[in-house]
């Protein structure tokens, strides 16, 4: 859940560095909001900035004519840097720490497979608290919620009727 917090302010700074306009492209401002949405995940959950930088990708791929633009290119590469080093600290010991150590994780009882969370369980909506972790012992049953939820269905509606908006005014 920590590290969804910072969710929202990666994609405020990716609609920033992405905008038509190019002076808001090339503000601090937007390398910051980028650097610091993409530490805050890092530093609370390490899976999730994987999760992260594979949306920034589609993200990138979606509006490539706008990613590849100078000044774009220009400010990732400032966050990119800014946000490394700012987490060395954790990035170091980190790495050398995955590659001295064998953490087992696969000699756990369980496969990190079973263990994982669901597509359902990350956009479940509904509210309920079960007393089961895993959707493998009895279904969607009994299971906790763990998702965004309500609140990333709030955003792609909010999203949608923008849209919908934008075109109609074009159409005009």
């Amino acid at each position: 859940y920590t590290a969804m917090i910072f969710w929202p302010l990666i994609c405020w700074g990716l609609s920033r560095v992405l905008s038509d306009a190019t002076e808001i492209v090339k503000e601090r401002k937007t390398v910051y909001i980028l650097a610091i949405g993409y530490m805050g995940v890092l530093y609370c959950h390490v899976l999730s900035l994987e999760m992260v930088i594979g949306f920034t990708i589609l993200i990138g791929l979606i509006c490539f004519k706008r990613f590849f633009r100078k000044e774009t290119l220009l400010s990732f590469i400032k966050a990119a840097v800014l946000a490394i080093a700012l987490s060395v600290w954790f990035i170091v010991p980190f790495l050398d720490y995955t590659m001295n150590v064998d953490m087992k994780v696969f000699h756990a009882g369980n496969p990190i497979q079973i263990l994982g969370l669901y597509v359902l369980q990350l956009l479940w909506i509904f509210p309920w608290s079960g007393n089961l972790s895993y959707m493998y012992q009895s279904g969607m049953q009994d299971v906790k919620a763990y998702g965004i939820g309500i609140g990333f269905v709030i955003v792609v509606i909010s999203f949608a009727y923008i849209l919908m908006l934008k075109r109609k005014e074009l159409k005009e």
